[in-house]
């Protein structure tokens, strides 16, 4: 289902400092959420966040995952995901690679004896 693009005009019409707000409804009677730029300047700074809780709950769950990952020792992980340069390396192998420092983060922490499996904060 896609979401229907609604409210474009008046989107234009209401542009401030925050960006616009997409107001409407789609064709099913369902209000869309459109963030603004303020929303995804929030999100861009919980994301790794959220990602890194994911990645904990994934390897302490599954013992294959974390006998794979405490096996790279101090090896320096790389997403090489070619159409992703935030949480990969990207296309021409220069992005920020954010899954790969979420993952080698997660291994310092499991490394270090006094946290037996705790969730990091």
């Amino acid at each position: 289902m896609s979401i229907p693009r609604v409210g474009i005009e008046e989107s234009r019409a209401t542009r401030s400092q925050w960006g616009s707000i997409l107001p409407g409804r789609g064709i099913d009677g369902i209000v869309y959420t459109v963030y603004t730029p303020c929303d995804l300047l929030m999100w861009s700074q919980v994301r790794i966040r959220k990602m890194k809780e994911v990645i904990f709950l994934k390897f302490v769950q599954h013992e294959t995952l974390l006998r794979k990952l405490l096996g790279t020792g101090n090896a320096r992980l790389v997403a090489d995901f070619d159409k992703d340069d935030f949480w990969g390396c990207g296309r021409y192998k220069r992005g920020c690679n954010e899954s790969g420092k979420a993952l080698m983060a997660l291994r310092v922490y499991l490394c270090d004896s006094k946290r037996k499996y705790k969730q990091p904060q």
